[in-house]
This record gives structure tokens, sequence and C-alpha cells, in this order.
């Protein structure tokens, strides 16, 4: 799933052994930003992972499927990067105002 050289900034790794049928299964797990994200393999996709937590914030995440860990990793980031930048709209256009007289028309 991750190889121990690559390191995820807000990223955790957690191994998890399930006991069914007196067989050991170990199921590797990542948690990313609250994100519980789960090593699920196909014959196709020996990579792939499914978010099989997330919080109510990011809960269009649950139950995603992607190819690899990077890619799960690189569309929370995106997702939180885009979120942030449309929240400090409102904090910037108040700013300009208190600066320079501003058309609201404009902004």
């Amino acid at each position: 799933m991750c190889s121990p050289s690559i390191v995820y900034s807000h990223s955790s790794i957690v191994s998890i052994k399930t006991i069914n049928n007196n067989m050991s299964k170990e199921v590797k797990e990542v948690k990313h930003r609250n994100c519980i994200i789960r090593d699920t393999p196909t014959e196709q996709f020996p990579n792939m992972v499914t978010v099989i937590k997330a919080p109510k914030i990011r809960k269009t995440f649950l139950d995603s499927r992607y190819i690899t860990i990077e890619r799960c990793v690189e569309h929370i980031e995106l997702w939180e990067s885009e979120r942030l930048i449309n929240s400090k709209e409102t904090y910037v256009k108040q700013q300009l105002r208190e600066v320079v007289v501003v058309d609201e028309n404009q902004v």
C-alpha cells in the first residue's frame, strides 16, 4: 500500500489484523485528514484503496475508490485547498473595503 520512504503530511499508517475462520489477515489502513482509507485490492488494480470513514465535512469522499493511495491523498488535498481558498474570499473582500473604496459590482 504505502512504501516506507513516502511520508504524507496529515497521515498516519495503521495496520489492523482480523481473524476469520482461524486465519489471520492483515488489513492496512491510512488515516489522512480524519478520513480512513483502506486497502481494497482487485485483480485489475492491486493498489486500489477505498475511503471507509470520513467526517461530516468530507462526506463526499465516503465509499470513494481510488487506483492508488497517492491519487486518494491528492484528491483530498485538492478539495481541502479549494475549500480554504473559497473560505478566504469574504475575508479578502472585507479587508479591501477597509483599505480602499470598492464598488460592490466589481468585487
